[in-house]
């Protein structure tokens, strides 16, 4: 939502180039490294539990962008947007295997590595005229209405399944496939 009109928003902040670039960068270095204990969270906590989490801190970057002050401010909301994004990039695609029989998981797995391009055609179409018309902040009512309707949807429309589906032979609740290491001794 931000590189479509990182000038402007540039502007409302007294941002030059380079601090404008932080906000992308904040988000980008931030989603990094929350990326890498993801997994080990979501193992310790589950997956809805931290799909959750990751909404909630989503929705508290917005809130505090939406409202920020300052650029430092603006960063901050940045960071935890991109803490959000981390847990994302590493939790559903270890969700998919638990929903979806292995026979079925190409289709899923394929529109899941396709995620950011949706979101990015969205932002360059949505943003310069959000931005045009009522000025960055709308940009940011309109994620944090997104947001919030994803995660009521997940919180309330959403249930994983007992068993995980990549767990099942054939869907056979009375045999699971037992995983072992493919990798060398160590």
């Amino acid at each position: 939502k931000v590189t479509p009109v990182l000038t402007g928003i540039g502007a409302a902040f007294g941002l030059d180039l380079a601090g404008v670039g932080i906000l992308v960068t904040a988000f980008s270095v931030a989603g990094l490294v929350l990326a890498f204990p993801g997994t080990a969270i979501m193992r310790k906590f589950g997956v809805k539990s931290t799909l959750l989490f990751g909404a909630v801190i989503t929705i508290v970057g917005i809130v505090i962008g939406l409202l920020a002050p300052s650029s430092g401010v603006m960063v901050l909301s940045r960071v935890l947007e991109g803490f959000a994004y981390g847990f994302a990039a590493v939790i559903v695609p270890s969700t998919i295997p638990r929903i979806f029989p292995v026979d079925k998981m190409s289709l899923p797995m394929g529109i899941w590595s396709l995620w950011p391009i949706p979101g990015l055609a969205l932002a360059f179409f949505s943003s310069p005229l959000l931005f045009s018309a009522f000025g960055w902040q709308s940009i940011w009512v309109l994620s944090l209405v997104v947001t919030v309707a994803v995660t009521v949807f997940l919180f309330f429309g959403t249930k994983l399944p007992a068993i995980p589906e990549n767990e099942l032979v054939a869907g056979n609740a009375e045999k699971k496939r037992t995983f072992k290491h493919t990798h060398g001794a160590g």
